[in-house]
């Protein structure tokens, strides 16, 4: 009992300490985009996205890769297995080495006539292009390089460090976006240049960190075949799965695409950059908790991990709640306030982010099934099953818009394959590790699913009665304090329990007299 209450408080610290790095990283990052925007100005601004986009497509492999190293240190660490997790990071590290120089090579043959002679880019900027695809590879493998490191930082449950580190680098990215114009040099190679070098000071950082603290993390040339294959094979169907996410997100851009043409594409890639900063409101909680949900997998400790399944998806839930509600209550005004930049918001815009707020919400039922899953080890089936019906959200969103139906059909579709996916995870978890599925149905997805229905009734007819100024800032203000007041009694009046509910009052109590 002591070593769950221990593992809880963990989670809670983690969470916290993963939270406030968010805030600062989302915060810096949008401050120091608008800083290099007005140093590079939008031609140079947009030909860096273009080329490190054409360069980031090829983290598909990488995500795959991640995933898997990090199953596999987690679980020898839970197994407190030494030997085998100093080989397992041995061998991540080799198959890093391997993968990098193999992306290298394509990035540096291919990737260099793709960009000569396939991308429309000005005769002038060929050259400042061709550097910044080098800078860019360089980073790229930088970044892959530091996997095995990030993974055994997330199996040792070291979230301080990795707060501290992403929160130093956010700086280092601050002090270029400021130094950048005062630079003697071309200002597009010149951000390529510093971002590369930040990411080789990150890399340094890492490594010395994890040798440093952790015994498995000093790199040696090890051979176990069988190790080795079971690891391929495990990134091999994941591959699957990290390939029908790329596909059912950044394929429908390209369906909407020939159908509808770039301004409608303005909507869908404004909708996608705020739903990647909404669903990052709960992988900071998943993150916390995922590599107990492994840990107690390895040691067969089944009712803890089925309670921090429940707990993880529950409270990952609720977090998102008091983003999404007020957000899917508010969209316009938010977004009117958020992009005041802009002369007015694209088209479309509004109903598809209200879509994809329903879609983050089902998406965050899955993420501890998607852990419980991954620790298994066992995932052929499931990617087969899930990641082939993932895949399917693309032809479907096909189908519908040739059919003549409105654009917004493709997040219809993303939502509804979103639900089918959920159910399938259930049935399967229910079948491989005996997972609850009919209590998690009513308990976790049921009882949250109320709650958030009438959290958005609640809200939107008691902020429609006090009749606020439409679009005015305090009316916005005041109409999401509403939203997060309402979302907040209710899950306390009707799915906390009392240990819960004595906390928050403490916590409260506490508060106030600070």
């Amino acid at each position: 009992m002591s070593e769950n209450s221990s593992n809880n408080k963990r989670i809670a610290k983690n969470s916290i300490l993963l939270y406030i790095r968010l805030a600062i990283v989302m915060v810096g990052s949008l401050y120091i985009s608008r800083v290099i925007l007005d140093s590079l100005g939008i031609s140079d601004y947009g030909l860096y996205n273009v080329v490190g986009g054409f360069v980031t497509i090829f983290t598909v492999v990488t995500s795959s890769l991640a995933a898997a190293t990090s199953r596999f240190i987690t679980f020898e660490l839970g197994r407190n297995d030494i030997e085998r997790l100093k080989t397992v990071f041995s061998l991540s590290v080799s198959i890093h080495i391997v993968l990098s120089f193999l992306i290298f090579i394509a990035l540096e043959t291919f990737g260099v006539w793709y960009l000569n002679n396939c991308m429309v880019i000005s005769p002038d900027r060929l050259d400042a292009a061709n550097l910044v695809l080098h800078f860019s590879v360089i980073t790229l493998i930088f970044t892959l390089l530091n996997v095995p490191y990030n993974a055994a930082l997330m199996a040792h449950e070291h979230m301080d460090f990795f707060a501290y580190a992403s929160i130093l680098e956010v700086l280092l990215k601050l002090v270029v976006s400021f130094v950048l114009p005062y630079l003697p040099y071309d200002p597009l190679i010149a951000y390529a240049f510093l971002i590369m070098t930040i990411s080789l000071l990150m890399r340094i950082l890492y490594t010395v960190y994890c040798k440093y603290r952790f015994d498995e993390c000093t790199y040696r040339i090890r051979k176990d075949n069988l190790l080795l294959r079971e690891m391929l094979v495990f990134s091999g169907w994941n591959f699957i799965g990290a390939t029908s996410g790329i596909l059912k997100r950044q394929g429908n851009n390209l369906v909407v695409n020939l159908f509808f043409g770039t301004v409608v594409n303005a909507a869908y890639g404004l909708t996608m950059q705020m739903t990647s900063a909404i669903s990052s409101f709960s992988t900071g909680f998943l993150n916390a908790i995922n590599p107990q949900i492994i840990k107690h997998y390895s040691t067969k400790d089944m009712e803890y991990m089925f309670k921090l399944i429940f707990g993880g998806s529950r409270a990952s839930f609720y977090l998102m709640m008091l983003i999404c509600v007020p957000l899917f209550l508010n969209t316009e005004s938010i977004l009117n306030l958020l992009y005041m930049w802009l002369k007015e918001v694209p088209e479309y815009t509004v109903v598809f982010l209200k879509l994809s707020i329903l879609y983050c919400l089902v998406e965050t039922w899955s993420g501890p099934l998607m852990t419980a899953m991954l620790a298994t080890g066992n995932i052929k089936k499931y990617q087969i099953v899930v990641g082939g019906t993932d895949i399917m959200c693309l032809p479907l969103s096909y189908a519908c818009l040739r059919l003549g139906m409105p654009v917004f059909a493709v997040f219809v579709v993303m939502l509804l394959i979103s639900c089918i996916t959920l159910f399938l995870r259930i049935k399967m978890l229910q079948q491989m590790i005996g997972l609850p599925g009919r209590r998690f149905v009513v308990q976790i997805v049921g009882k949250s699913a109320i709650i958030c229905t009438l959290s958005m009734l609640v809200s939107y007819f008691t902020c429609d009665s006090i009749h606020l100024v439409n679009g005015a800032l305090i009316g916005i203000i005041i109409n999401v304090l509403i939203s997060i007041t309402v979302v907040f009694l209710l899950i306390i009046c009707f799915d906390t329990t009392q240990t819960e509910r004595s906390f928050i009052v403490s916590f409260v109590n506490k508060m106030f007299k600070k």
